[in-house]
Order: structure tokens, then C-alpha cells, then sequence
């Protein structure tokens, strides 16, 4: 006779793993079964009932297999709401019991080709003017690629966006620069000349004009720029400025002294250059004398700063 543990295995099994799995998306197709009657079609739903009478081999919205079963519904059934509903909700549970796949090596290389010309996109047009359809066709993808690898066209100018803010400098970057420096008004100093560097280079990539377009017209993308791309070098700074005033990263003083530092190396990295060419021309001509320059500006307005809280803080003691 088989023991109790042993006619308990195989069902602990069956509960386990993939299926767990099953049994849960059975349930959920039984939950969609006996509630799709509730509600009629939804206009996106209507739309793909539309483009399964006009089968192709590319939609904006969705993969050409979407309409296709939409097509397969109708043949089978008819316009009928429940069919339908039932039909798409067994594939898409029949969908979720399957394996996660690795993710192709060349999906990466797409997605990075399509972040690269949406970006000189929206550098030359701005991201209203810029279209989805103008990003595919110069990147020689198909119309669903933006939809397929970002999720929309706002989503891929949040993605561009902090790339272009890498492109002006990156976190890793800046925290190189500091490497091997013990005092900080050296790593200072080596900041504040990358970003001179940055700003009197020939050729500057994309992002620089991206990001001067949403500094002149900011868009709904500000808070994942600030979030994703902005806060993290804020804090290396702001502990960088701290260090040098002597005092906490989280003080009013810190903050102003960050913004008065940063300022005036922002507007020089994303001015256009024919525009510093005509009403300022000896700048660009001497880049080191213009680093060590900005570097004496600052450093001199930092300890005024240091100072006079240093002696707020006598005369409160």
C-alpha cells in the first residue's frame, strides 16, 4: 500500500509551478466568461472588429495578429459579443501560461536605433511637430515599432529626453571626474572644466538641442526627467557644493549655491554656438582661460557664501 505522503505528491505537484499557473488563468477565464455580457463593445474594440474586415500586414495600434483573430471570431461566430469577448480572453490567458522568453539581443539594438533617431527628431522638430511615422521611416522600422519597444510616442520622448540629459553629462561621468581627487574644490574644479569643455566642443550630439527645446517649451515629461535623469546628479553635487562650503547638502545655502554654479554652465553648454560666435567671440576662442575663469568666478562667489554663513553662525552661537 502507498503510503499518505505518496498519494499526496502528486497533487502538491499539480498546485506547484506551472500548475499553479493554469488553474489560475482558468479561473480568470472563467471569471471573463460569465461576466462579458455585462457591457458592450469598447470603441477600441470596434476598431479592431473594423480592421479585421481589412486584414494587412501593419497597424498603428496593434501586430497584424490581433485583427486576425478578430477576423477568425466573426467567420466563426458572428458579430456576437459574448464569442468574441470569450475567444480573445482564452488566448490571452493561453498567452500568460507561457514561459517569459530572453529578450532578443537585436530588440536592444532596434530600441537603442529608434531612441537615437527619435531623438534627432525631436531635436530638429520639437515634440509636438514630431510624428511616429517620420521616427519609423528614417530609422527603416515598421510603424508599430515605437508602440512595440516604448509603449507610445510620449514614452519614447521620455526616453529621449533622459538620454539627452546623459548626453550633456552623465552621473557615472561626473563621478569619474572626482576619482583619484581628495580635496573638494579640486573635484570642483574638475566638474566645472568638463562642463566648459562640454560647451566649446565643435560638435555636440542631439540631446543638447532637445534639451534646450524643453527648457524654452517644457512638457508633460518634467517630473520623469527630474525623477530619472536630474535628482541623482543633484544630490552628487549638492554633496560636492556641501563639501567645499563646509556645510549639510540639505541647507537652503547649499541649494542656492548649486543653482548659482550650475546656471551659467547649462546656459553655455545648450546656447547655440552661432549665437556666442556673434555677440561674444573672443569666448570661445581661449578654453582654457574661459574654464579657469569660471572656475575663479565660482569659487570666489562659493566663499562669500561659506563666509557669511560662518558668521551667521558665530553671531547666533
Amino acid at each position: 500500500m502507498r503510503n499518505e505522503s505518496s498519494v499526496h505528491r502528486p497533487l502538491a505537484r499539480m498546485f506547484s509551478g506551472f500548475g499553479a499557473v493554469i488553474l489560475l488563468a482558468s479561473a480568470r477565464l472563467l471569471l471573463h466568461c460569465l461576466t462579458n455580457g455585462r457591457y458592450g463593445f469598447h470603441r477600441d474594440e470596434l476598431a479592431t472588429l473594423d480592421d479585421a474586415g481589412h486584414l494587412a500586414w501593419g497597424y498603428v495600434g496593434y501586430p497584424p495578429l490581433t485583427p486576425a483573430v478578430g477576423r477568425l471570431a466573426l467567420e466563426l461566430f458572428g458579430p456576437s459579443l459574448a464569442y468574441y469577448f470569450t475567444m480573445s480572453t482564452t488566448i490571452k490567458k493561453a498567452a500568460a501560461t507561457r514561459p517569459n522568453r530572453a529578450s532578443r539581443p537585436d530588440g536592444a539594438a532596434t530600441r537603442q536605433h529608434l531612441l537615437d533617431t527619435a531623438g534627432q527628431v525631436f531635436a530638429e522638430r520639437g515634440f509636438a511637430d514630431a510624428t511616429s511615422k517620420e521616427i519609423c521611416e528614417r530609422a527603416g522600422t515598421p510603424m508599430v515599432s515605437v508602440n512595440y519597444h516604448v509603449g507610445s510616442r510620449e514614452a519614447l520622448y521620455e526616453a529621449a529626453l533622459v538620454e539627452a540629459h546623459r548626453q550633456v553629462v552623465g552621473l557615472d561621468e561626473l563621478a569619474a571626474l572626482a576619482v583619484g581627487l581628495s580635496e573638494p574644490r579640486d573635484k570642483l574644479r574638475a566638474v566645472l572644466s568638463r562642463f566648459v569643455s562640454l560647451s566649446t566642443s565643435a560638435g555636440t550630439p542631439w540631446g543638447f538641442m532637445v534639451m534646450l527645446r524643453e527648457v524654452l517649451s517644457p512638457s508633460a515629461a518634467i517630473p520623469a526627467l527630474v525623477e530619472k535623469a536630474v535628482r541623482p546628479k543633484a544630490a552628487f553635487l549638492l554633496g560636492l557644493i556641501g563639501e567645499v562650503l563646509g556645510l549639510n547638502p540639505k541647507a537652503p545655502a547649499v541649494q542656492r549655491a548649486l543653482m548659482f554654479t550650475v546656471l551659467p554652465c547649462i546656459a553655455m553648454m545648450i546656447a547655440p554656438k552661432q549665437m556666442q560666435a556673434a555677440l561674444l567671440p573672443a569666448v570661445a576662442k581661449d578654453k582654457d582661460a574661459l574654464a579657469e575663469d569660471l572656475v575663479r568666478f565660482v569659487m570666489a562667489g562659493l566663499d562669500a557664501v561659506a563666509l557669511a554663513h560662518r558668521s551667521d553662525n558665530h553671531s547666533n552661537g
